[in-house]
């Protein structure tokens, strides 16, 4: 059996995984990601003033966010970020049966549970991730204790509140604590996008995208997608998150966003595109249908990670007149901002406490009544953020974050893109000679040396898409403002990539590429045994 045919038929059997029924007791059990109600439960809107067993008001998740980032009120903060919790409730005895049924499925398959199942994709056991993890936490640990107790000074300030110990977790400006937008002096330069649609947002993310050399999005892309915000007489509801589907892993890529207009819109725009264009890159004739997944789930979100910075480049806003010409622009109060809303602080969120927990649930099999308790304890160990009064156990207040419902066992994936998205921006800069930016001086320290891509033959797989997305070599002034296109490529007649290009070119500098494609598909890796070897995992949306 070739290398090709090996990895299409784990594939197989890892789909059926994701799919299988449970029968034993006459009744049809889904073992998937997917809860037939669960996304209803967690979409659904969120009462905020409960009369008895009434709900005087409910709002949609999207108003429960603006308020977090926006509302001074501390009680009113604090009766909405309760009131958030709500689905919690419903979804912990599902996400009880979910977690028993993945077990068993990954017991058949020789595993020793399904976050083994999930981290065998890295060619990793569960030790060898968590010992990953648990390096990555203890390095960025020094500098997010320096930020947590600025941010806490200021928030205190703010509210007119004695500095805590742990942060309130209903100061913060989103209900997970994972991001603290607004946190720098500068805030977010939201000012410069009104008066933009949402329709000019996600546009000219694409126009961004195409000026780095990857091919426009066909006309299916549009009509098929779910991109802007619902009318309030829509007369049905729209999921919450973001989210990009491929399909069918050829040309039907569907992006779906659940973000009012405002800068944040304008940056999950470029990261969701950035996701679609892998996609569409890796529905490619020569890659085998089962295989159009991307290097690794990780890769795949770094790609999207460092088109999405692009969004945050100062020289970038202010030629979209985003950033008006006269104002004044902290380089280090920039910095701070993007460490508190896209970087630094999500590594202990994703590598310690959503990671910690997950392994407790599956590996260690924690019995639901402590699922509340165990969450809160990892919060406050590694976020240092606290409730604003004791949760009850009969809740699960992680249950209801979209991702552990999508994509469960896998959050360790956010932590490892952002190593990987400030490697490939240390790449693209010293493509171009040109000194490493301060962003990624800040961070050299704990991520830089981490080469955590993967095996050599995950590299040349990667590859493979960006043969795809480089073939459009336009190059445009967008691109270079944001450090991402330098001088022009020089590609030859054979696949064949040398140093210099745009982002999607130099991407396939990493490995010589040569075609016919299989060629390029990677060989097996004669260090991981063959149970191990280049576990290929089941097709999930990229958040």
């Amino acid at each position: 059996m070739s290398d090709v045919e090996f990895r299409q038929l784990d594939k197989i059997l890892l789909l059926a995984a994701e799919s299988s029924r449970d029968h034993s007791r006459g009744g049809r059990k889904a073992s998937g990601n997917r809860g037939p109600c669960a996304f209803s439960v967690v979409s659904a809107p969120i009462c905020v003033d409960r009369r008895g067993e009434h709900c005087a008001k409910a709002i949609p998740p999207a108003e429960v966010d603006e308020i977090l980032l926006r509302s001074r009120d501390l009680a009113e903060r604090r009766r909405v970020w309760e009131a958030s919790r709500q689905p919690g409730v419903a979804l912990k005895r599902r996400s009880r049966n979910w977690r028993d049924l993945r077990n068993r499925v990954a017991a058949e398959l020789g595993y020793s549970s399904y976050l083994h199942l999930q981290v065998a994709d890295y060619g990793m056991t569960v030790p060898e991730m968590m010992q990953l993890m648990d390096r990555t936490t203890r390095d960025f640990a020094p500098l997010y204790r320096q930020l947590h107790a600025s941010a806490r000074r200021r928030l205190a300030a703010r509210y007119r509140q004695p500095v805590p110990r742990r942060m309130p977790a209903h100061w913060l400006p989103e209900r997970w604590g994972q991001r603290w937008p607004g946190g720098g002096r500068i805030g977010q330069p939201g000012e410069g996008l009104r008066g933009k649609s949402p329709e000019w947002m996600v546009r000219q993310a694409e126009r961004f995208s195409t000026s780095i050399g990857f091919p426009a999005l066909p006309a299916t892309f549009w009509e098929r997608s779910d991109l802007y915000p619902l009318a309030r007489d829509a007369g049905r509801q729209k999921r919450s998150g973001s989210w990009t589907v491929h399909i069918d892993r050829d040309q039907d890529v569907r992006t779906l966003l659940s973000l009012g207009p405002g800068f944040r819109l304008f940056q999950v725009s470029h990261h969701e595109l950035g996701h679609a264009h892998y996609d569409f890159a890796y529905a490619h004739p020569g890659v085998p249908y089962l295989l159009r997944d991307g290097a690794n789930r990780a890769f795949h979100e770094a790609i999207a990670e460092l088109i999405a910075a692009a969004a945050r480049q100062e020289p970038y806003l202010r030629s979209l007149g985003v950033i008006a010409p006269g104002r004044p622009m902290d380089a280090t109060e920039r910095l701070l901002d993007e460490a508190l809303d896209n970087g630094v602080v999500g590594i202990p969120w994703a590598a310690a406490a959503v990671n910690l927990f997950e392994y407790d649930l599956y590996e260690k099999k924690l019995p639901a009544e402590q699922w509340n308790r165990r969450w809160w304890e990892l919060v406050a160990r590694y976020q240092g953020i606290e409730p604003p009064a004791p949760r009850a156990e009969a809740s699960c207040d992680i249950c209801s974050k979209a991702q552990l419902i999508e994509r469960p066992a896998q959050y360790y994936d956010y932590a490892l893109a952002l190593l990987i998205r400030y490697q490939l921006h240390d790449y693209n800069r010293a493509q171009d000679s040109a000194p490493g930016s301060a962003q990624l001086q800040l961070l050299r320290e704990s991520a830089g040396r981490q080469m955590v891509v993967g095996h050599d033959e995950r590299r040349r797989h990667a590859a493979l898409a960006a043969t795809a997305a480089g073939q459009n070599r336009g190059r445009s002034q967008l691109a270079r403002d944001a450090g991402l296109l330098p001088a022009a490529h020089r590609v030859s007649g054979q696949g064949e990539c040398r140093p210099a290009g745009g982002l999607g070119v130099r991407l396939r500098c990493w490995e010589r590429l040569r075609f016919p494609a299989e060629r390029s598909l990677p060989p097996a890796c004669p260090s991981v045994p063959a149970a191990r070897r280049c576990v290929a995992l089941p097709r999930h949306p990229r958040g």
